[in-house]
């Protein structure tokens, strides 16, 4: 399974076209986009049958739609410091769980971390 970070949503057409690029990199690699779990602000936007990011089964959300970006560094900074058992006991641990199953995480983009 690989984790698929930084897509933000199908409707901003960038991260659209990173993740789509991303899915068919890994496509010609030998992974089934069905085995990605792809993290997004908006991971049901990911929807179209037509796209490879349509057919990814395992999505999640992660971050706040509309927070700001000092909100965003103020949220990521609380997190510094906890380990990995501590997180996933926090909301985002569902992400962890799953993102800690990956045998590998891939990043598109690169500000929304």
């Amino acid at each position: 399974m690989i984790g698929l970070l930084h897509a933000y949503s199908e409707h901003n057409d960038g991260d659209s076209l990173l993740v789509e690029l991303t899915l068919q990199r890994l496509l010609e690699l030998g992974v089934d986009v069905r085995d990605v779990v792809l993290v997004a602000l908006e991971p049901g936007s990911f929807h179209d049958p037509e796209s490879l990011a349509g057919h990814v089964r395992r999505r999640y959300p992660i971050g706040t739609p509309g927070r700001s970006r000092l909100g965003a560094v103020q949220a990521a900074t609380r997190g510094v410091g906890l380990v990995v058992p501590s997180l996933t006991r926090l909301p985002v641990g569902r992400v962890a769980r799953a993102l800690r199953r990956c045998d590998a995480v891939v990043a598109v983009g690169g500000s929304y971390l």
